[in-house]
């Protein structure tokens, strides 16, 4: 957005968090197949001050007084700051242009999402081909999307969530658990971990756990039994490993 706009920033739509990011995908090496969480709805949303650009007001400017772009009149601007002496205060930290958000940059409709769902999708990708097998929303809709007034009386799909988890490959499946919390009708406020079938992409498994899954699931055998084992962490609950038993 440029200097005359009533909103000074800019609107970054995919960044760091974006698409396939840690904790990463799995890889089956008997098929050729790489399944994965993907995030689409990742956005930066950055201010900017009007001493940013070079603004100029007709009436006060001449030529020994122009008013320069911070970048132009600061030598130094970008360059790490000093560190101070031992003793001495420290430094405020450098505000770069869009070091400061403005959220609602990156909202719609009373505070509905800019981007359209769905949000966060579960791949599989056949790297035998180069071709996707299938896709399909993971995790279930945010509560400010399903809850929102603007939408009342639509029937809203599975639109998944945004974030990045981790999967878990087995011989027919592939577990991964929700990156948000949720409250849905019928459902404890929390997350699932889900299983799809490999071949199709259907969800054939759900398990309510209270809060979302943190990176890879993890299996085990124990005296014949097998094991899954996730983290779980978010908001104000605190940190934990859960051990799922599947039946025999």
């Amino acid at each position: 957005m440029g200097p005359n706009s009533d909103k000074l920033g800019s609107i970054n739509i995919a960044n760091t968090t974006g698409g396939v990011n840690w904790p990463g995908s799995g890889f089956d090496p008997e098929t050729g197949v790489i399944y994965t969480h993907a995030h689409n709805s990742a956005i930066t949303v950055g201010k900017y001050d009007e001493e940013e650009f070079h603004k100029i007001d007709p009436a006060q400017f001449n030529a020994k007084n122009p008013r320069l772009p911070r970048w132009e009149a600061d030598p130094n601007y970008g360059l790490p700051r000093p560190a101070p002496a031992p003793g001495a205060p420290a430094q405020p930290a450098f505000q770069f242009p869009g070091g400061a958000g403005r959220r609602a940059l990156a909202e719609g409709l009373d505070g509905l999402p800019i981007l359209k769902p769905p949000y966060g999708v579960m791949v599989a990708i056949d790297m035998n081909k180069g071709d996707i097998k299938w896709r399909v929303p993971h995790g279930d809709t945010p509560d400010a999307v399903r809850n929102s007034p603007r939408l009342k009386g639509l029937n809203i799909p599975k639109t998944g969530q945004p974030g990045n988890v981790g999967v878990l490959i087995t011989k027919t499946l592939v577990i991964a658990g929700d990156p948000q919390f949720t409250a849905p009708p019928g459902k404890e406020r929390g997350a699932s971990l889900r299983a799809y079938n490999k071949e199709t992409g259907e969800e054939v498994g759900e398990i309510r756990l209270p809060a979302p899954i943190v990176g890879h699931p993890m299996t085990y055998l124990h005296n014949g039994q097998q094991y899954i084992v996730v983290g779980v962490s978010g908001g104000n609950y605190r940190g934990e490993f859960i051990a799922l038993r599947l039946p025999q």
